[in-house]
């Protein structure tokens, strides 16, 4: 595992650093043993469909996201979002894929 990026950290005083270390962003394959997979089972709330599967933990996203492919291949149901999420990507740049414009209702069952 190599940090990514990182950042310096933020110091009023030059001759005194910062108590915080700086911050380090790292990327681990799914399939890399040091990443975090969980067996889950996501039911849905509005079809009460159940699917059993296997998740990877990413500690460093903002908010809880589903592939889409993977909700139309299980057929969970999704609800029109008021106002579109636009997507950023680690580096900062707008994801090519655009907006988030639906979103799933689902318990997520830890196995």
């Amino acid at each position: 595992m190599a940090p990514v990026n990182s950042e310096s950290p933020h110091t009023d005083n030059p001759m005194r650093p910062s108590a915080t270390p700086p911050a380090k962003t790292y990327i681990l394959l799914k399939t890399s043993p040091h990443s975090l997979n969980l067996q889950v089972e996501l039911t849905s709330l509005t079809s009460l469909a159940s699917v059993a599967t296997s998740t990877l933990l990413d500690s460093g996203a903002t908010r809880m996201f589903i592939n889409q492919d993977f909700v139309w291949k299980h057929w969970l149901e999704t609800t029109p979002l008021p106002q579109p999420i636009l997507l950023h990507n680690v580096d900062g740049s707008t994801n090519e894929h655009g907006s988030i414009t639906e979103e799933v209702h689902a318990l997520l069952h830890f196995r």
